[in-house]
Parts: structure tokens; sequence; C-alpha cells
């Protein structure tokens, strides 16, 4: 199995894209980057890079 870390960044990508992970991989991280994530989230909702009608959309 091949790991590879990811940065906040590449999670919210995969996530916008609904890109799957092969099972032969597996993703790893540092705890900080839920906060990390949210705290991008955050700042693209408060400069209008994001709306809750469509979450994933930029």
């Amino acid at each position: 199995m091949t790991r590879y870390a990811i940065d906040a960044p590449t999670l919210l990508h995969l996530v916008e894209a609904q890109l799957a992970v092969d099972p032969g991989h597996q993703l790893v991280a540092p705890s900080s980057i839920r906060s990390e994530a949210l705290t991008r989230l955050l700042q693209d909702v408060r400069e209008g890079r994001r709306t809750e009608s469509h979450p994933w959309k930029t």
C-alpha cells in the first residue's frame, strides 16, 4: 500500500472534484488538517467564493 501525505488544499480538491482514492493507496495527514480545511472554507464563504446552496462549487 502506498501512503500519500496530503494538506488542506489537496483534501478540499479531492472532495470538491468528488475524486475516489484507489484502494491500494492510503491518504495520511496531520490532525490539524481539519481546522485548516475549515478555515479555508470559512474564508471562501466570507469572500463570496462559496455559498450554502453550492457548497462545493468555486
